[in-house]
């Protein structure tokens, strides 16, 4: 994970810290305390690849706002981690760098897209990492790693300087061995949403999805659960509309996903993963119903043209966040 140039960086932010420390300036709960950073989160100077070599040889100028916040915080950025191509797939074994492996069974996967992440922490190489969570980033490698894998609200943790899959959902998520390490990543990365905790007594509401045929719930994971919670409101909610949500997530996802990627899929096909190529060219067929009124020919627009237009024509399909650099030599 760490390269020459994090080593150096990681060795001086610790010495930094140790001098601080000694010098009485406690910065909080992660002043020291090394952190990984999955390769779709910009860490100023480092290698940012994002899984692909169409980003060969990048490196990030700047530091992403959630990493800034972990430098303020004390935290000691030790390195980037495996990322499936560009975030693009749940398994993390595709990627430029080659495979996240299961660090419990190296000839499994890890899971994806935050392979590497979870791998990191599962491992007992940081004890926390940055991840990002669209469609389950976070949470599937924890799982499959058997650690703790969070996805904050929308919106909680600031996306500016990481590279995005779907913008419409993107979440930095975080993962670590406890659920206690996530809390304490996310507070130091929302300083303003810190304190707001139930009083101890009080009783939460709490929405339960009723379980359904594409939705199953192993009943251990069930009953723990059920336990965990069994002094609070627990109300049972109806989820018809499981099934169209999830519809919506993907025709949301795999258009934003190939209208960032348009232009790389047509110039530079042979730089992608076969199996993320083959994702983006599905994705790009993905269509949306047309608007209320008159019917028309056709089964609606390819529900990627729009995002497109609007990256184009205001200029983001030319950002640090969607440019590569020219790999045609």
């Amino acid at each position: 994970m760490p390269s020459p140039s994090s080593t150096r960086g990681a060795l001086r932010a610790a010495l930094r810290a140790d001098h601080e420390l000694a010098d009485g300036i406690d910065r909080g709960p992660l002043h020291g305390i090394p952190i990984g950073v999955k390769d779709l989160v910009d860490v100023a100077g480092l290698p940012a690849t994002r899984g692909s070599a169409h980003f060969a040889g990048h490196r990030a100028v700047m530091d992403a706002e959630c990493v800034r916040r972990l430098r303020m915080a004390g935290a000691v950025i030790i390195g980037t981690t495996v990322t499936h191509e560009f975030g693009y797939g749940p398994t993390g074994d595709r990627s430029w760098h080659g495979p996240a492996r299961n660090p419990h069974e190296p000839v499994r996967m890890a899971g994806g897209s935050s392979g590497g992440s979870a791998a990191a922490v599962a491992a007992g190489m940081v004890p926390a990492a940055l991840g990002t969570d669209t469609g389950g980033s976070a949470r599937i490698p924890a799982a499959l790693c058997g650690i703790a894998g969070y996805k904050p609200a929308f919106g909680r943790v600031s996306t500016v300087g990481v590279f995005p899959l779907s913008p419409s959902l993107d979440h930095v998520g975080v993962l670590g061995a406890t659920a206690r390490d996530c809390r304490l990543v996310v507070e130091s990365l929302t300083p303003q949403h810190s304190g707001r905790h139930c009083a101890a007594g009080t009783v939460a509401r709490v929405g339960w999805l009723a379980e359904t045929p594409d939705a199953p719930v192993e009943s251990a994971i069930a009953d723990l659960t059920r336990r965990a919670l069994a002094e609070h409101d627990v109300t049972q909610v109806p989820c018809d509309a499981l099934t169209g949500m999830r519809e919506a997530f993907r025709a949301i996802q795999d258009s934003e996903a190939f209208a960032i990627h348009a232009d790389r899929v047509h110039d530079r096909p042979d730089l992608f993963d076969a199996e993320v190529l083959e994702r983006l060219r599905s994705a790009s067929e993905t269509r949306v119903a047309p608007r209320p009124g008159p019917p028309g020919p056709g089964s609606g627009p390819r529900a990627h043209e729009q995002p497109v237009r609007t990256l184009r024509s205001s200029g983001l399909a030319d950002s640090r966040y969607h440019s590569a650099p020219d790999r045609r030599s």
